[in-house]
């Protein structure tokens, strides 16, 4: 068996549009699987003052034997910063493991999606890891949710919900908490929890955001250490509806930053 990898065509991605990122991937000859997919975002052109950068990309292929739809990851997040002379902090891309068979010529096509309004606009892409061998595990498909605006202190605020048709079971959840407006002083983290009636059994995920240190003067930036990532093991009946909240703890906030969860499931 060997193991390669193929980059997608890194793509400017205007705001909150459905950007492809370049020509589909052609499979190889003899390749079998796409064991893992790695979403990146990068910047060339200065960062948001006070706003953190947040996109997601998006797999779709009308070739896979069992379909790919959804299939939407996280990026890393580049954090913004105060004041006229600021920094622009990332941290190291993801890997998330897909195990998608494939056949040979089948197309794929990536797409970038900010999931927020931002100034500049990002550079988005991401590289397939290919194989001659089969899947090493059961195929994953991944939901995004929407960024929403947290509500006050220690208040539960409802972030919108997922509709999962065939899945079998929660396997990892994903999350991140991010500035709007960055002031002096200010640090923030956050819960993220899942509901759903049909998690078997009955319960909530509950895992803790990053956590986002302030800052003292009038130019300083967000060191954002990027997303959150937990493996879990819920089971699932399908269809399903997932729930996503998160309480915020910020005893002290002038804006209130956004959250956004995201799930993988097999």
């Amino acid at each position: 068996m060997s193991i390669a990898a193929i980059a997608a065509t890194p793509t400017v991605c205007p705001d909150t549009t459905k950007t492809a990122l370049g020509d589909p991937m052609i499979i190889p000859t003899g390749i079998r699987s796409i064991l893992a997919v790695i979403p990146y975002m990068q910047i060339d052109a200065g960062i948001t003052a006070a706003k953190t950068k947040l996109t997601k990309v998006i797999i779709e292929s009308n070739d896979v034997p069992r379909g790919l739809a959804p299939l939407e990851l996280l990026c890393n997040p580049i954090g913004g910063g105060l004041g006229a002379a600021l920094d622009g902090y990332a941290s190291n891309p993801q890997k998330y493991a897909v195990n998608i068979p494939v056949t040979d010529g089948a197309r794929i096509q990536a797409y970038g999606q900010g999931l927020q309004d931002a100034t500049t606009d990002p550079i988005v892409g991401c590289v397939y890891i290919i194989s001659t061998g089969p899947p090493t595990g059961p195929q994953r498909y991944g939901l995004v949710g929407a960024m929403t605006t947290c509500g006050a202190n220690g208040v539960l605020t409802t972030g919108g919900t997922e509709s999962v048709i065939g899945a079998n079971r929660l396997v990892e959840v994903c999350g991140a908490i991010v500035s709007n407006v960055l002031t002096t002083l200010e640090g923030y983290g956050g819960i993220l929890s899942l509901q759903s009636s049909q998690f078997m059994p009955n319960l909530p995920v509950e895992v803790p955001l990053n956590s986002v240190g302030g800052g003292v003067g009038t130019a300083i930036s967000d060191v954002h250490p990027g997303i959150v990532r937990y493996p879990v093991d819920m089971a699932l009946k399908s269809p399903a509806t997932i729930e996503y909240y998160c309480t915020l703890y910020a005893t002290t906030i002038t804006a209130a930053p956004s959250f956004v969860g995201a799930i993988i499931y097999e």
